[in-house]
């Protein structure tokens, strides 16, 4: 949504104490990311809570909610502006498109004309160490920079 990467990490990882189902794996995360513009997302994962895909963004002169975001079909998006001294809420409801099918016909017509992903493969790196500095966060109890 800002276009930069996460400059530093906080996390923190709640276990129920007598539930076996998270011995390995943790129940929830709860995180933070600092970007360099200043701008901090807060986010939580969870295997044991009720499910919600919903992204919130608050911002000085509005807001955008984007129920069911990060799943395939469903999505509604809200946006609040000011105007004046009333808040105007626009919404509307995304087309349906099947985002699999897109991303693999995407990833074919890749291979077969030789042009570049519009998701390279240095942006799952950059998860993966992004996810691993959550980890980490986790373990020493501090925020974590993600360059160190």
């Amino acid at each position: 949504m800002l276009g930069e990467e996460p400059l530093e990490v906080y996390a923190q990882i709640v276990n129920p104490r007598d539930d076996g189902r998270y011995r390995e794996v943790e129940e929830t995360m709860s995180f933070m990311l600092r970007f360099p513009s200043g701008a901090i997302a807060n986010c939580a994962t969870s295997y044991g809570a009720h499910e919600t895909k919903d992204m919130r963004i608050r911002l000085e002169n509005g807001w955008i909610d984007v129920e069911n975001a990060f799943a395939y079909k469903g999505q509604r998006m809200r946006v609040a502006r000011r105007k004046d001294d009333i808040e105007v809420v626009e919404e509307q409801r995304l087309e349906f498109k099947d985002q699999f099918m897109l991303e693999i016909d995407h990833f074919a017509q890749c291979v077969r004309d030789g042009i570049e992903l519009k998701t390279p493969c240095e942006e799952g790196l950059r998860d993966q160490l992004l996810m691993e500095a959550l980890y980490r966060s986790t373990r020493e109890g501090r925020p974590v920079r993600i360059d160190e």
